[in-house]
């Protein structure tokens, strides 16, 4: 804990883009060798959130699915409040020619983390849409499956703690959780599992 109470690292899960191998590259080398930075709406870097739910539907698209669990040293993170998508005066979402919405200016798709702070965070529903869209009010009273992203600019940030493997899904929707873990060891193959 820092002075006054806060808390300077926290228990996050990863798993944009990540197979078996990804997960293990980075159980080796860490998040700063993988080449796994995005230039997401929420600021280009490297993305985490709290919800293992959330981070799983990301890595299901892939053949051997997995995510890694990591401690995150998040600093003093900027809440990003500013919609995704640029509006006309009416407030409705404008459209390219190919029917995609058009990055807001004044929001942070692909730019670099505030100034000052050393992550950005954003709650958003379960689809990645954030609070901030008119679409999606965020309502304090309500558990509607509000998730929160993280995002660091720098791979060392974060420190590989698990992979959880996971059996591929080929349905939309996804099947109740069946996993197995392994502890990535110092020059070690990925032979080690545990079942859960």
């Amino acid at each position: 804990m820092e002075p006054g109470g806060r808390r300077i690292s926290r228990s996050v899960f990863y798993g944009p883009r990540t197979d078996k191998d990804t997960a293990w590259k980075i159980a080796q080398g860490g998040f700063a060798n993988a080449a796994v930075n995005d230039r997401g709406w929420f600021g280009n870097g490297i993305y985490f959130t709290s919800s293992l739910a959330y981070a799983r539907k990301y890595s299901m698209k892939k053949l051997q699915p997995a995510v890694v669990i990591a401690t995150l040293f998040p600093g003093n993170p900027f809440p990003v409040i500013e919609p995704i998508y640029l509006r006309n005066s009416q407030g409705d979402i404008q459209f390219d020619e190919e029917g995609n919405g058009i990055p807001n200016p004044a929001g942070f798709y692909g730019k670099a983390l505030e100034p000052g702070f050393q992550s950005h965070v954003v709650l958003v529903d379960i689809k990645g849409y954030p609070y901030c869209h008119p679409l999606h009010p965020w309502n304090p009273f309500q558990n509607d499956g509000a998730v929160d992203e993280l995002v660091i600019p720098h791979g060392s940030q974060a420190l590989p703690l698990f992979i959880v493997h996971f059996k591929p899904s080929t349905s939309e929707s996804l099947p109740p959780i069946s996993a197995s873990f392994s502890t990535p060891k110092s020059g070690e193959e990925n032979n080690g599992k545990d079942s859960l």
